[in-house]
């Protein structure tokens, strides 16, 4: 979501794809280094901004999970408070084991790159890869317990 107007302004269509049995779904952008795309489970035609923003996860017409970055005012997308914008070089990264408690500034932090990957680690290689990362765990684990 666009946070100068609140539109959206990029929809990944994830129709078909399959998420591991690790439970997190990683998407990346067709410019995402080799190293990044060999981890991913989806390259999609994405531009993410630096925001202020917002990241949404939609099952159907069903909102999951949305991530605010940066205070957009009015046009807020997100979760309880704004997460804070990450810095040059720094990306966001869902807090200790990908717990949601419906506020972004408590469930996001801004933290340089890592190698690690996986949710007892704090992964940081690219913001949006991290964002929707931790989006589409915690979309898996709500589907599953909507289901």
């Amino acid at each position: 979501m666009n946070g100068g107007n609140g539109e959206a302004y990029r929809t990944v269509d994830l129709s078909g794809a399959v998420i591991g049995d690790d439970g997190i779904f990683v998407v990346v952008t067709a410019s995402a280094s080799v190293e990044l795309a060999m981890l991913s489970d989806f390259i999609g035609n994405v531009d993410w901004q630096n925001g202020p923003d917002a990241v949404q996860l939609w099952f159907g017409d069903r909102l999951m999970d949305s991530l605010q970055y940066g205070d957009a005012g009015i046009n807020n997308a997100g979760e309880g408070a704004v997460a804070a914008l990450a810095m040059a070089g720094e990306s966001l990264s869902r807090n200790l084991l990908g717990l949601d408690t419906n506020d972004n500034a408590a469930d996001f932090t801004a933290c340089a790159p890592s190698a690690g990957v996986g949710p007892a680690v704090v992964p940081v290689p690219a913001a949006a890869w991290l964002m929707l990362s931790a989006l589409g765990m915690l979309g898996v684990q709500r589907r599953a317990r909507l289901g």
